[in-house]
């Protein structure tokens, strides 16, 4: 084999010298003949001199390509002389330079991908930026250019390493090539103006923009916003109209669209900027599907309005300019799941509600069945915090913990949501009046004429507040039986926002449970001794922090008691439980925990009593461990609060109810005498009040889901104020110069811009995931849990240290309930009062059964006496026991926490029943009651809790 090698190699050594002695020889004669070789390259070249030699150019030489390649290396290698090599570079340079020219042309005459001027403004614009996919574009259409700044970009060692160009090499070429395209061409500038919007929608400062504009990466700020002449006349135009004014006045047939919407021009002018034209798209957008339910196979929508602050400051203070707090209303529309119009007619809401019986306290209290299985979900929930928290040998449980799920009789199935922001409104809605006004305004910015018969024979579902929907019912029940039903709002229905209510719930555990923070050790199971034991930041009951902060407090004590007492109940520490238990016998444990929260097993530590025979009423002498008992009832009442957050996340509305059936008695214990109120209404209204068809729409509707997945619901109150934290963040961006007219520009776009920033953070931005990532809380458990160890808080001790200085916490249950009673006879009176007033006529018009065409039943709803309807059981008086006076701890409660209008608790909820019938008073105007504040972008993050 080798000598055949050697034989073979020999050979083509042979021909190769023969072939070059006769290249030689024919060099020879071409000199001879004044030929040179030049001449011969010249001729071969020219396709118009070498007419009949084509054959002889191509497979005598580019038939080739290793040949032309070696050709061309040599004439621009060092070995030829420098004169050639300059003359070989320049020419390689002028055809690479026309080839990126000519590839510069096509892109910007043929690929729209990149034109900013080839798509019209609105949500798509910026919903259907996709960078990497541009970029991919833009590589199959240049790629001559690509190559040249790949080559620029990369070493010979990074292309060997990578085998190829790596990702953010090919981020910059990408960038590259979109900014000298720009530069080409100002028609190619989509990129700049999306660009120019996640800057804006992320709070850069005109300043910024402006420096990112001219280094090509973004437009120009006064592309983004306009130019100031242009501004008032703009805001004239799209201003929202009033709702009897004639243009308003539009009813559309069964196949029209609505004529009174404001032109918009798609295409962005020089004048009006992107903002503004994206602004009135999206507000086209919502007047168009506002009118669509009755054109097409469309869900209604409903609103959610809440107030919104700001500061607008001067930057200085001269004789008519100073800094001004501003307070103003936003509101958004979003569409509604399972809600055909025939659920939706106003006449069956007001014969059901004029027929409706009155509210008893057996509509409140829980029945044997809720009440069993509101124990059966709160073990699930015990087992569900120990799954998440208690370490990676719990995750081995999580598959059996989902399939041990309580069922539910109304989960709302996932779905998407279609959100549509509204234009901020200068509307102070903490009055009467400025509710009217808000709503008012909603109507109009959707098109709708308020006068009009379809317009009132369709109920309107809103929602919002405690303060909104007590402030817009004093107005209906100021107005029906004297004015004219159309302006009395019976076709509005409000639904509660549950973040409120999850913020009330979180404010009253913080007041029962923080303690005495100067007993310290003394107290150890106050949440003033833990947040010590965390060494965070001091608070102070009279000014709260911000709700998430307090909101987290609660929670990682609630977390660590129930590690720790797992411990207690179990005989196994954290590390060894999971290899020690199954799952039947982890479940036994969570059980044994939920039945801690027992007022039964509280008592059991007290002298007996004949009130400790109701599982809501605690004996009167606690003689007991306090410590114990404050630590037990704290593990009830938080544990009611990690539930309702759970089941608004999964969309189980009828487990929601029954927290909030106990919410309505525990409020008023709480200090929550407002939201208390609120629940009558409300528990009234799902069981009495409410037609069916209604009351499936609301619990189908009282949650959104913004993704469609499955435990992605949030309540629609905590969407706005999550939309209202961007607004104000985009606000900022637009410095002193911001106002209300420019707020009302920028918030109908702020749900698009908000998805914009959320896509290009997540694709270039630096990897922080597409949710919220909860903070490793495994520390604070474990210094809690060494803390509750240390102290025996569940330890019954009945000589403990200071045991006189620590003050029971009462059980806001059973002092809730004695408070109960009043309120519920005033709620009464006031709805048989609201009752009549719809039978009445007023002076001018008819009465409102009149105008909806309401004929009642023969048949006369029960109306029992306010005494007895009002009583915890509806037996005779007689046959009644005279509820115990409530311990003393139950007694400071009445006292101490403030009340939500800043007044004496007994009297609160009379104030209630003169709002209801729109009587009010100086002090309901002043109204704002100690709440959290909602400060950063953590307080209102739709999912707070991570997982």
């Amino acid at each position: 084999m080798r000598e055949e090698e050697f034989a073979r190699r020999a050979a083509e050594n042979e021909a190769t010298a023969e072939k070059l002695s006769r290249v030689k020889d024919v060099l020879a004669h071409m000199k001879s003949k004044g030929v040179s070789y030049g001449d011969i390259l010249l001729f071969l070249s020219d396709p118009t001199t070498s007419v009949g030699f084509r054959e002889d150019r191509y497979w005598g030489f580019f038939s080739n390509r290793a040949n032309v390649r070696t050709v061309l290396d040599n004439w621009a290698s060092s070995a030829n002389s420098k004169a050639g090599r300059i003359t070989v570079q320049e020419w390689a340079v002028n055809l690479v330079s026309s080839l990126v020219a000519r590839e510069g042309n096509a892109i910007t005459r043929h690929v729209e991908a990149i034109q900013g001027f080839r798509r019209p403004i609105n949500a798509d614009f910026a919903r259907d930026f996709d960078l990497p996919s541009l970029h991919q574009t833009l590589t199959e259409h240049a790629p001559y250019t690509t190559s040249l700044l790949q080559a620029f970009a990369t070493t010979a060692r990074q292309r060997r390493k990578l085998a190829g160009v790596g990702r953010f090499a090919s981020e910059f070429i990408g960038s590259a090539v979109t900014t000298l395209l720009r530069a080409r061409s100002q028609r190619n500038n989509y990129i700049g103006q999306v660009m120019g919007l996640y800057l804006y929608a992320t709070g850069s400062s005109r300043q910024v923009i402006s420096v990112v504009s001219h280094l090509g990466l973004s437009c120009s700020y006064q592309a983004l916003v306009g130019t100031r002449s242009r501004h008032a006349e703009h805001v004239t135009r799209t201003r929202p109209r009033q709702a009897n004014s004639p243009s308003a006045r539009v009813v559309l047939g069964p196949h029209q669209l609505p004529t009174h919407i404001p032109h918009h021009d798609p295409t962005p002018s020089s004048r009006a900027g992107i903002l503004r034209t994206l602004s009135d798209a999206c507000r086209t957008t919502l007047r168009v599907r506002a009118q669509r339910p009755r054109l097409a196979e469309n869900d209604e929508l409903a609103n959610i309005y809440d107030n919104i602050n700001f500061m607008f400051k001067a930057a200085e203070q001269i004789l008519g300019r100073k800094d001004s707090q501003e307070n103003g209303t936003c509101a958004t529309a979003f569409t509604l799941y399972k809600a055909p119009r025939e659920y939706l007619r106003t006449s069956d809401l007001i014969q059901s509600f004029t027929e409706a019986p009155p509210l008893t306290f057996r509509d409140i209290r829980l029945t044997s069945d809720e009440t069993s299985a509101l124990r059966e979900r709160l073990v699930w929930t015990v087992m569900n915090i120990v799954v998440q928290y208690g370490g990676e040998s719990f995750r081995a449980y999580k598959a059996d913990l989902a399939s041990s799920t309580r069922p539910s009789t109304h989960r709302i199935s996932p779905h998407k949501t279609e959100i549509f922001p509204m234009p901020a409104m200068e509307i102070d809605e903490s009055s009467t009046t400025g509710n009217a006004k808000v709503l008012d305004a909603m109507f109009a910015e959707m098109g709708y004429d308020t006068q009009s018969s379809d317009f009132r024979e369709n109920i309107r579902i809103v929602f919002g507040d405690q303060l909104s929907m007590a402030r817009v019912r004093a107005v209906t029940n100021t107005r029906v039986g004297h004015d004219d039903p159309a302006n009395a709002y019976l076709n509005v229905v409000f639904a509660p926002g549950f973040f409120h209510y999850q913020m009330a719930g979180a404010h009253g555990v913080l007041h029962t449970h923080w303690g005495d923070p100067s007993l310290g050790t003394q107290d150890p199971a106050s949440l003033s001794f833990h947040n010590a034991v965390l060494d965070r930041k001091p608070v102070v009951l009279s000014s709260l922090p911000p709700y998430r902060t307090c909101r987290d407090l609660i929670f990682v004590s609630l977390y660590a008691r129930i590690l720790h007492c797992l411990e207690l109940v179990s005989g196994h520490d954290l590390d060894n439980y999971a290899s020690a238990t199954s799952f039947d016998q982890f479940q036994e444990h969570a059980a044994t925990i939920e039945a801690l929260r027992s007022d039964r097993d509280v008592t059991g530590l007290q002298a007996p009593s004949s009130s400790a025979a109701h599982p809501l009423h605690p004996s009167s002498d606690s003689l007991g461990d306090i410590v114990y008992e404050n630590a037990v009832l704290f593990l009830r009442d938080t544990l009611l609060l990690r539930h309702f957050a759970d089941c608004i996340k999964s969309g189980t509305s009828d487990h929601l109810v029954t927290v909030l059936k106990l919410w309505a008695i525990g409020f008023r214990a709480m200090g929550r005498m407002k939201y208390a109120h609120e629940l009558l209404h409300l528990i009234h209204n799902l069981t009495h009040v409410w037609p069916r068809p209604l009351r499936c729409v609301i619990m189908n509707n009282w949650l959104v889901n913004t993704t469609g997945n499955v435990d992605g619901f949030i309540p629609v109150d905590l969407l706005q104020e999550h939309l209202n934290f961007w607004i104000k963040v985009i606000y900022k961006a637009h410095g002193s110069n911001a106002s209300w007219e420019w707020l009302e520009e920028i918030s109908p776009c702020i749900e698009v811009l908000r998805q914009l920033a959320t896509q290009i953070n997540a694709e270039l931005g630096s990897h922080q995931g597409t949710k919220h990532h909860a903070p490793d809380l495994t520390n604070d458990i474990r210094e809690l849990m060494r803390s509750l160890h240390l102290h025996g808080v569940y330890t019954v001790e009945s000589d403990r240290p200071g045991k006189g200085s620590v003050k029971p916490v009462p059980n806001v249950y059973s002092v809730g309930i004695h408070l109960l009673a009043r309120p519920l006879a005033d709620y009464n009176s006031v709805f048989r009062t609201m009752q009549k007033r719809r039978t009445m006529q007023p002076v001018v018009g008819q009465s409102a059964l009149e105008t909806f065409s309401v004929e009642l039943r023969d048949t006369p709803p029960s109306d029992l006496p306010a005494s007895e309807s009002s009583r915890p059981d509806n037996r005779p008086e007689q046959a009644q026991s005279r509820p115990e006076r409530p311990q003393d701890s139950s007694e400071g409660l009445l006292h101490s926490p403030p009340s939500e209008d800043g007044s004496d608790s007994n009297s609160s909820d009379g104030d209630d029943a003169e709002h209801d019938l729109g009587i009010e008073s100086n002090l309901g105007e002043m109204y704002r009651e100690l709440f959290f504040t909602l400060d950063g972008a953590e307080d209102v993050e739709l999912d707070m809790d991570g997982y």
